[in-house]
């Protein structure tokens, strides 16, 4: 904060103030990386609006973006910021605001997210794990958890290719080491997103992002594939002791109780 404010003659703090505020009243809890964009963002947004230079937003995406909950929550926003900074922020502006919201990596506190537009990510999700599958040899369709996880992800994936938005991975040169097989495969994989994308190709960052969901439900997989060993449980002190013993042992092992 100190560096910024020097190079900007602003108040960053008040800046981070606001964006912690946005997080307690709705619930959400921004990435690192996507915290520092959006703290970025806003402060050149300032300093455009100080020095009078415009920035204009095609009327026809900015109408798409005023009935999103992003949007709601930039101009809330924007109203702090006005008062704070003396300073009007343009619509146009709180546009470009809502695209960093809408393109950042972060999850809900409660896990009541309600995914928009729920059809169009579940059939390019499903459409991605499908080919996914079809290529590794291993079936993932019935992984509730990955298509959940990367629904919520295709969301701001989408709005970040879309308005050529950079997040860079951090571990990408590590994901590229452990999952590389895998990482190939979706690179080919993603295909319907990026046909519905009008063929904006995912860069690697975006990709690498993506491999995580499928490394996590592969690792997922393969416990549930560990043979489980066959156990006969012999009680003689009666039926409700052996229950008692099953219930135990089925808690504290990954096994089979055939009977008892």
């Amino acid at each position: 904060s100190y560096f910024f404010n020097k190079i900007f003659d602003l108040d960053i703090s008040y800046i981070e103030k606001c964006i912690r505020k946005i997080e307690n009243n709705f619930d959400l809890f921004f990435s690192d990386i996507a915290y520092s964009n959006i703290i970025m963002h806003i402060i050149i947004a300032i300093k455009r609006i100080q020095l009078g230079r415009d920035i204009v937003m095609p009327k026809k995406e900015l109408n798409s973006l005023i009935d999103t909950q992003e949007f709601k929550i930039a101009l809330t926003l924007a109203d702090e910021l006005e008062e704070y900074y003396c300073i009007k922020i343009p619509k146009d502006e709180i546009g470009y605001i809502t695209i960093h919201f809408l393109g950042a990596n972060k999850s809900n506190l409660t896990n009541n997210k309600v995914i928009k537009n729920l059809e169009k990510y579940e059939h390019i999700a499903k459409q991605i794990i499908s080919n996914v599958s079809y290529y590794i040899g291993i079936d993932l369709t019935n992984d509730k958890q990955l298509l959940e996880g990367f629904m919520e992800h295709l969301q701001p994936t989408m709005y970040r290719i879309k308005h050529h938005l950079i997040l860079k991975n951090p571990i990408l040169s590590e994901i590229k080491i452990k999952y590389g097989y895998l990482f190939d495969i979706v690179k080919i994989a993603v295909s319907p997103l990026e046909e519905y994308l009008e063929k904006n190709i995912l860069n690697e960052d975006e990709i690498g992002y993506l491999v995580l969901h499928f490394g996590a439900s592969l690792e997922r997989y393969r416990i549930d594939e560990i043979i489980k060993p066959d156990v006969l449980v012999v009680c003689g002190t009666g039926i409700g002791t052996a229950e008692i013993l099953v219930s135990r042992l089925k808690r504290i092992f990954n096994i089979n109780i055939v009977g008892n």
